[in-house]
């Protein structure tokens, strides 16, 4: 309840237990600085909230020398919400599991804990603990010469219908791209929630037909030299998309 570490015993296991808190939305003062555990043959625990960094940081920034020097036998890290292996500062063991079940397309893959033994010569042994019911991810679908449900259905095999998946479509497809509506419908109970979104690219053959001598023509080679002079990828995406919806214009269909 402190923003300074303090000490709770834990005498039946020999155990020492230190914990701070952040008593407002930030912590900019290192909550380990200067900190180190006594040397009475105890097994010395801690619990923080904050980042490993060389730099400052408004979170508990945490330097390694700073774990180096504490002696603790082990340091569980919150904060960090993807999991990272761990690390070793000193005599001093430290981990981020991440976060228990992933909230988004930015928290992707398995989630869980770390389940571990300390032994009582302080030896750490950690394993990770996969726990979420749901997992996020992000699938990139190249599509060129495949059928896209074909291709989409292969690339879902290993996932559940508990998954939250976005599935990327790119290569090169006709003018028309891929039909999300009909993927969508296609795919309907395959996962928890399904994104889909198209990413493709004209094939090349098309804007061959940028030769001719018409309206169609005159159209995509003004579009062909944007595209050759764009800058990135989005603006490339951009261009594209305004193609498709150019030539569906030309050929009085809809498109989407």
């Amino acid at each position: 309840r402190e923003n300074a570490i303090t000490a709770a015993e834990v005498p039946e296991w020999n155990l020492t237990v230190y914990g701070a808190a952040f008593t407002g939305p930030e912590q900019t003062t290192g909550l380990l600085r200067g900190f180190t555990v006594p040397k009475d043959n105890r097994l010395h625990v801690s619990l923080l909230h904050g980042e490993v960094t060389a730099r400052e940081s408004t979170y508990n920034p945490i330097h390694k020398e700073e774990i180096a020097q504490s002696g603790l036998h082990y340091l569980a890290l919150g904060h960090i919400h993807k999991r990272r292996a761990p690390e070793r500062y000193g005599r001093t063991v430290c981990a981020w599991p991440g976060c228990m079940e992933g909230r988004g397309f930015d928290e992707l893959g398995d989630k869980g804990f770390y389940r571990g033994t300390l032994d009582e010569d302080g030896t750490v042994s950690l394993s990770f603990v996969p726990f979420s019911h749901r997992r996020c991810q992000i699938l990139t679908v190249d599509v060129t010469g495949r059928d896209p449900l074909d291709a989409a259905s292969e690339a879902l095999e290993p996932y559940t219908e508990d998954d939250l998946i976005r599935i990327l479509f790119t290569g090169e497809t006709g003018e028309a791209g891929v039909d999300l509506h009909s993927l969508r419908e296609a795919l309907t109970g395959r996962c928890y929630v399904l994104e889909l979104r198209d990413f493709t690219r004209i094939r090349e053959d098309l804007w061959a037909r940028s030769g001719e001598d018409s309206l169609r023509g005159l159209f995509l080679r003004e579009l062909r030299g944007k595209l050759d002079a764009a800058a990135d990828e989005p603006a490339r995406r951009r261009i594209t998309l305004a193609a498709r919806f150019g030539l569906a214009a030309l050929d009085r269909r809809d498109w989407l």
